[in-house]
């Protein structure tokens, strides 16, 4: 045991003196900061202009009520309605929504007869486009909360007989009848519930994270293989050749399993720390394996230079780290990133990532077996 903590001391030491090792660890912190930086910011699918033609109590309510949930779009409020337009003309904007004045009788006028000639809302357009349109349904649904209750007080005096009730005490009973409930529960598949908090742009820095460990693995896989050519590990058996790299990409990953799990852990986006600490711990046995089969299967050391890059643009658009696609699941299921996204929320891929490091073992075993069989140049 003694020896085998010293090789993992040694090792990590030695991949401590490699640059481009200590580059790639640096990056986590900084990837981690720079996508945790940009989420603090404004941001949004959509920039939405907003202004009134004049100074109105719900026409502010309702800017007020829209400016709350800004994840999806950026709103920007204009004190005269030409800015918002301006916007819009330059390009700086995709919309102008320029509230009218006197808006709680306009909408007054529309529970009443539900053809008001008299407009709530101007929207002022470059072009029209799908997320324009939908854009437009949360603005429908920001006023329809505005004019809702004047709908209600106009079918009660219309539709039925409670001549006895005021209208104050109609509007009561409305406002007292809503709970502050929340109408929809998410759950993930494993029966998790969860509370999106974290804006849409921090939401890629675990895969993120994910994509630099098996990079680091890679590097350490390639720094083993320029050792072994150098004749640094001549004096280790070639039998046993593949335990040494494997504790040599441990030790490299170990550190960077840390340096990441800190950042998530910084970052807020981590949930039950045992949990999380049990996925990390498994997920760096996939990177390690991944590695050392990776090697095997490409050969010859400088192809798997070349090849690195190509790996970490090969995980970043196929594995669900932006967006996931689902017609290429079974190309996603290639690389260890896509087991340990999908394991954070579903416990099936925590089994099926099991398998996989047993599977990256067996092929590994099998290929070095199959190696050791071939005879060896003198």
């Amino acid at each position: 045991m003694r020896h085998a903590w010293m090789w993992f001391w040694l090792s990590l030491k030695r991949c401590f003196k490699r640059p481009a090792f200590l580059c790639l660890l640096a990056l986590i912190p900084v990837a981690t900061a720079s996508l945790s930086m940009v989420a603090r910011q404004d941001s949004g699918f959509l920039h939405i202009a907003l202004s009134q033609e004049e100074a109105d109590d719900t026409a502010a309510a309702v800017i007020t009520s829209l400016q709350k949930d800004t994840q999806f779009l950026r709103f920007t409020v204009c004190e005269d309605p030409r800015d918002a337009v301006r916007l819009v003309e330059n390009g700086r904007a995709d919309a102008a929504w320029i509230f009218t004045g006197d808006l709680e009788e306009k909408a007054a006028a529309f529970a009443e007869e539900f053809e008001a000639d008299d407009t709530l809302v101007r929207v002022v357009e470059r072009e029209s486009t799908l997320l324009l349109r939908l854009a437009r349904e949360k603005l429908a649904g920001a006023l329809y909360s505005h004019c809702a209750k004047q709908v209600y007080l106009q079918y009660i005096a219309t539709e039925t007989a409670a001549d006895t009730l005021s209208d104050e005490r109609l509007s009561e009973n409305y406002d007292n009848g809503f709970d502050e409930v929340e109408l929809f529960s998410f759950r993930y598949p494993d029966g998790g519930y969860t509370v999106v908090t974290e804006g849409y742009l921090a939401t890629p820095v675990r895969g993120v994270l994910a994509v630099l460990m098996v990079l680091c693995a890679l590097a350490a896989a390639l720094f083993f293989g320029q050792d072994e050519e150098r004749g640094m590990l001549s004096w280790v058996p070639l039998s046993r050749r593949l335990w040494a790299e494997s504790a040599y990409l441990t030790a490299a990953v170990a550190a960077v399993a840390v340096t990441a799990f800190a950042a998530l852990a910084v970052s807020g986006l981590l949930s039950a720390w045992y949990r999380e600490t049990a996925l990390m711990l498994l997920y760096a046995v996939c990177c390690v394996w991944f590695a050392v089969l990776m090697r095997r299967v490409i050969g010859r050391l400088r192809l798997f230079a070349a090849l690195v890059p190509l790996f970490a643009v090969g995980m970043l658009a196929l594995c669900p780290v932006f967006f996931e696609m689902k017609q290429a699941l079974w190309l996603q299921l290639l690389f260890p990133p896509t087991y340990y996204l999908y394991a954070v929320h579903n416990d099936r891929f925590a089994a099926y990532m099991v398998l996989y490091a047993a599977a990256l073992v067996a092929l590994s075993l099998l290929l070095h077996k199959i190696s050791l069989a071939k005879p060896q140049k003198v």
